[in-house]
């Protein structure tokens, strides 16, 4: 299965949405994370980083990400800080990811910076 078909995001959606949506240790408690399937399994760090948030953001559940350090997660940091400042939702966040997925040719898809398209898209809309 293709990381960025729509099948693909949703299933990793869900995945995520069904490890986040409880209440243990207490209702509301963060989320911390990491760069789930990003090893051994080559999954794009930054796609899978955003679509944990957007499950955590339905959860009703802060993310703390941990990324070990990864180069790829450059850039997490000023889009999380952007879509905060300007009241962004996961639903938004959520279509621009799908956007970004069915734009790229799938020999460019492993290079691709997710954060910053998706950034520039929000920009671009959100100003």
């Amino acid at each position: 299965m293709r990381q960025y078909s729509e099948t693909a995001i949703l299933r990793e959606l869900n995945k995520a949405y069904v490890a986040f949506n409880h209440e243990y240790p207490a209702p509301g408690a963060p989320v911390a994370t990491g760069n789930w399937g990003c090893g051994a399994f080559g999954g794009h760090v930054q796609l899978k980083s955003m679509l944990q948030w957007i499950a955590a953001s339905a959860c009703s559940r802060p993310v703390t990400y941990y990324t070990f350090q990864d180069q790829n997660c450059s850039g997490m940091e000023e889009l999380t800080e952007f879509l905060k400042e300007k009241n962004l939702t996961a639903g938004r966040l959520f279509e621009e990811v799908k956007s970004f997925a069915a734009q790229i040719e799938p020999q460019d898809k492993l290079k691709m910076n997710c954060f910053n398209i998706c950034g520039l898209l929000f920009k671009s809309k959100h100003g």
